[in-house]
C-alpha cells in the first residue's frame, strides 16, 4: 500500500520530484531565485529517483508467488498520478493560485521522505554486475524470452498508434471549432480588411486564414481550379483577395474604396496594398 501511494504521489504533482518547489513557493525575492538557480541543474537522476526506484524496490520485496500483483498495483499508482497530475494541480491553481501547488509539493515530499524512512527497509544488493553489464543483459533477455519480446513490441505500438490517434482527434476538433465559428458569419466577411492584410504571410494555409477571419472567404475562381481566390470584405468595403496554391497563400492584395471628398476635387483611385511578391 504504501509503495501504491508513493507511485501515486511521485507524479501527482510535476514538480514533486525536485528540490525546487520550496523556492519557488517563496516570494519571488532574490535569496530563494538563487538557491532555486543553483539547484535546478542538478541531475534528473539525483532529484527525482523515487520514480525510478518504486517499482524495482516493490520487486523485491514482494513474495515471489505475488509479485506480478504488487508491482502491476504499484504502476497502477503511478499511471493515476500520471494521469491526475495536471487535472489537481490545475485545480489547486485555479481554487488556491499557483503557489499553492508548489506549497502541496512541499509538504507531500516531506511527508513522503518520513514515510519512505519509516516504512521501507533496508535493500541489500542483490548483484555486482557493471552498469554496462546490466544493460546488456537486457539483449540476453531480448532473445530468451519470445514473451517479452511481443509484449514490448506490442506495448511500442500501442503508444505510437495512441500518439497518432491523439494528435488526429486534437486537429479534428480545432478543425471543427475554426468551422463552427465560421458557420455563424456571412461568406467572406471580416471585422477588419486592414488588420487581415497586415496579418497575413505567405505560405499559410486556407484553414489558417479562415481561422484568423473567423468566416469563409467567398470564393472567386471555378471550384478546382487553381490558383484559388477568396475574398474577405469589411464593414467599409475594404476586402482582402488572397490567391493559394496548393493550399498555401502565395499572393494578397488589399483594396480599399475611394475617399469620398465633399470638394470638387476628383475622387480618389482605389488603392492596393499589403501585395505579397510572386514565388
Amino acid at each position: 500500500m504504501l509503495l501504491k501511494l508513493t507511485g501515486t504521489l511521485i507524479v501527482a504533482w510535476p514538480p514533486l520530484t525536485r528540490f525546487t518547489p520550496t523556492f519557488t513557493a517563496l516570494p519571488p525575492a532574490a535569496p530563494p531565485l538563487a538557491a532555486a538557480q543553483v539547484l535546478a541543474p542538478v541531475p534528473e537522476d539525483l532529484k527525482q529517483p523515487f520514480a525510478q526506484d518504486v517499482v524495482p524496490a516493490a520487486a523485491v520485496l514482494a513474495p515471489e508467488a505475488h509479485r506480478g500483483a504488487v508491482v502491476g498495483k504499484v504502476m497502477t499508482g503511478l499511471l493515476l498520478g500520471i494521469l491526475l497530475s495536471r487535472v489537481v494541480s490545475g485545480f489547486v491553481a485555479q481554487q488556491w493560485g499557483w503557489r499553492a501547488v508548489y506549497v502541496a509539493a512541499s509538504v507531500a515530499i516531506a511527508l513522503l521522505t518520513v514515510a519512505a524512512w519509516r516504512g521501507l527497509p533496508r535493500f541489500v544488493p542483490t548483484t555486482r554486475l557493471s552498469y554496462r553489464a546490466l544493460i546488456g543483459s537486457m539483449v540476453a533477455l531480448w532473445r530468451q524470452y519470445p514473451a517479452m519480446r511481443r509484449a514490448a513490441w506490442a506495448q511500442g505500438l500501442l503508444a505510437v498508434g495512441g500518439g497518432l490517434i491523439m494528435w488526429a482527434l486534437l486537429h479534428f476538433t480545432r478543425l471543427m471549432n475554426v468551422m463552427n465559428k465560421a458557420a455563424n458569419r456571412p461568406i467572406g466577411y471580416v471585422g477588419s480588411a486592414v488588420m487581415l492584410n497586415a496579418k497575413l504571410r505567405e505560405g499559410v494555409n486556407l484553414m489558417h486564414v479562415v481561422a484568423m477571419t473567423r468566416a469563409l472567404g467567398q470564393p472567386l475562381s471555378k471550384e478546382g481550379e487553381e490558383p484559388e481566390l477568396y475574398r474577405w470584405t469589411d464593414g467599409t468595403q475594404s476586402h482582402v483577395t488572397c490567391e493559394f496554391r496548393g493550399g498555401r497563400l502565395v499572393r494578397w492584395e488589399l483594396v480599399r474604396p475611394p475617399v469620398q471628398d465633399h470638394t470638387d476635387a476628383a475622387p480618389v483611385a482605389p488603392t492596393a496594398v499589403g501585395q505579397a511578391s510572386e514565388p
